[in-house]
């Protein structure tokens, strides 16, 4: 038993050595990717899916954005319908999608409204894209991160 195991380590420790120096060596910032990650995001605010809306946030990935950062910036009476991505332009390991989405009330049964059109941000690093910056941290429902902001503005007319 114990030849086995040190058999199965001593193969485990091989092919990691000959992966490469990083477990997402083989993992390139694609467009196909940015907009399976993107559409994965937005279907996530559709179904208000938090789970999935906060592992996809760039600042979960520097740790400056924490479920409790989430929870104060997450309030909203809207929620999101439909939305569908507009121009999008990639440089490096940043990317900018145009977003334009349909909202709703609850209380307001049916009433859906065209927000303002607003510019999504994407990071990819660890071998993937994230919604936002790694520099940014959400702070409150103001913040560009949930779509009731960008949605908020339509209150307003």
């Amino acid at each position: 038993m114990r030849q086995r195991w040190c058999l199965l380590t001593h193969a485990l420790l091989t092919l990691s050595l000959l992966g490469g120096n990083s477990a997402w060596a083989d993992e390139t910032a694609t467009e196909e990717k940015l907009r399976e990650r993107a559409t994965a995001y937005w279907d996530a605010w559709r179904a208000n899916d938090l789970h999935t809306i906060y592992y996809m946030e760039a600042g979960t990935v520097d740790g400056k954005f924490t479920p409790d950062i989430m929870r104060k910036s997450l309030f909203s009476p809207l929620r999101l319908v439909d939305y569908k991505f507009g121009e999008l332009k990639m440089d490096g390991d940043k990317a900018r999608i145009i977003l334009e989405m349909t909202m709703t009330r609850p209380e307001i049964e049916g009433e859906t409204f065209e927000a303002p059109r607003r510019l999504d941000t994407w990071t990819f690093t660890h071998g993937n894209w994230y919604h936002g910056t790694l520099m940014e941290a959400p702070e409150t429902t103001e913040n560009k991160t949930a779509p009731a902001a960008a949605a908020g503005q339509a209150d307003k007319k």
